[in-house]
């Protein structure tokens, strides 16, 4: 049994409770978000377009492919310190990632990806991924790299705020005008 399964589900949503309850006191200039995701050699589009009556057609592989991981760091102008791994991340890697980066461990409550912006940014890069299609290991690390400066600061701040977030000290806040002010 998973030691998530073992806690009493009244304990986590007591800790997502605190979690919501102090992210208002939060600095999210200070927050680093880190995680890792898989990205592998077989990533396609699982859907397309084609012209009415024609069938929509794209080569997907099947069979071998090469997994990699990509960590990486999510902050509220930018996504900072990418890591590539050939193969699954472990502790040792992390560790090291950590000190690297810097950072004080913070960990969020379990099953809480709605407090970590950086799930948004991974689904985003995932898209990435699977429209560029790259078959090779260095194809692959070479569209990480190109997919990393689309997520501009705006991106970022947004997933925040979609997170709960306040950006009260961010420079774009103040550059949007409500429909209130437009008037």
């Amino acid at each position: 049994m998973h030691a998530e399964q073992e806690r009493p589900p009244l304990a986590i949503a007591a800790r997502r409770r605190a979690w919501f309850a102090a992210q208002p006191n939060l600095d999210s200039q200070r927050l680093v978000f880190i995680d890792e995701t898989g990205a592998s050699t077989k990533m396609a589009r699982l859907r397309g377009r084609a012209l009415r009556g024609d069938r929509c057609r794209a080569a997907v592989p099947r069979g071998h492919w090469k997994t990699t991981t990509f960590t990486g760091a999510l902050r509220v102008d930018g996504m900072t310190a990418p890591r590539v791994l050939d193969g699954p991340m472990n502790h040792v890697a992390f560790q090291s990632y950590i000190e690297q980066a810097g950072a004080t461990l913070r960990y969020l409550p379990p099953y809480s990806p709605d407090f970590n912006p950086i799930e948004n940014a991974f689904s985003k890069l995932k898209v990435f991924l699977g429209k560029a299609a790259a078959r090779t290991i260095d194809d692959l690390w070479d569209v990480i790299r190109d997919a990393l400066p689309r997520a501009s600061p705006q991106d970022c701040a947004n997933h925040f705020t979609a997170a709960g977030y306040e950006l009260e000290h961010h420079p774009t806040k103040q550059n949007h005008r409500s429909d209130k002010d437009a008037r």
